[in-house]
């Protein structure tokens, strides 16, 4: 009980002190609608277009992705390995597997696996990719030719009401579901749920090590996972951007279609 006591008083306290910083941005390109950065910390640009650009550390473009007349916009892009890159496009239900080049390897159509409403997709921990199927309400996994290797049971029978996924993180040794009205769901690597953190409303979650940050009413959340403890900061400027991504402790965010970054 005084545990629980103590760690109420350090979110009140932690939230008392959501005091609005200032930003010192560094402008990056325009034209851009979502961000994404590998290990390598290479960038990888989207435009609303559905061009794909990657920058190196240096911001200088060392490749291009052009391919837009066919599948229209850019769901998601997963560079968890820049050797083997994931561009979702929801509405079509496929995915692109691209090389570090930006040539295409691979074309998954996840109709043809009678998956014909995958709402997130994520690189897995063993090179094999990740999918929601939302219609059959199960995670499944894939390889690059299509095969069904993995299929977990009905999601209905576990939870209420949760119909969608916003984001799958395969991390750390553990995985990683996310919806904003239900929080983060902790999976084991064969399906199995293992418990709810109510990470709630997030436009858009992260795992680093043992902690979750989440970016939320202008304020970076960073929640741990052992110890629960919890701060938070708030930016003003994060009220105007329209997507965001960290990457260790670097934010990057897109006002008017015009991306920035900076340390936080």
């Amino acid at each position: 009980m005084e545990k629980l006591i103590a760690v109420v008083i350090y979110i009140f306290l932690g939230l008392g002190h959501c005091i609005a910083q200032q930003l010192k941005p560094l402008y990056i390109a325009k034209n851009v609608e979502k961000v994404t950065v590998d290990n390598l910390n290479n960038l990888y640009l989207t435009s609303p277009e559905g061009q794909i650009k990657k920058l190196n550390y240096k911001y200088d473009s060392v490749g291009l992705f052009n391919n837009v007349r066919q599948l229209g916009g850019i769901t998601s892009i997963d560079a968890t390995n820049p050797l083997k890159v994931l561009v979702f496009y929801k509405n079509f239900s496929t995915i692109l597997v691209l090389d570090r080049f930006m040539n295409v390897k691979s074309t998954i159509d996840l109709r043809k696996l009678n998956i014909f409403q995958a709402s997130a997709i994520a690189l897995s921990f063993d090179n094999f990719i990740w999918v929601f199927d939302e219609i059959n309400n199960k995670l499944k996994k894939i390889d690059d030719t299509g095969k069904v290797i993995f299929e977990s049971t009905d999601f209905r029978l576990v939870f209420n009401n949760l119909s969608s996924i916003d984001k799958i993180i395969d991390s750390n040794g553990k995985l990683y579901l996310y919806n904003k009205y239900q929080g983060l769901l902790l999976f084991d690597y064969y399906g199995a749920y293992k418990k709810k953190l109510s990470f709630l409303q997030y436009t858009n979650v992260f795992i680093k090590g043992d902690d979750c940050m989440g970016i939320k009413d202008s304020c970076i959340e960073t929640n741990n996972l052992n110890n629960f403890t919890f701060t938070t900061k708030k930016y003003t400027i994060l009220k105007e951007a329209t997507h965001c991504f960290i990457h260790n402790k670097q934010l990057f965010f897109i006002v008017n279609q015009t991306l920035y970054s900076t340390n936080f």
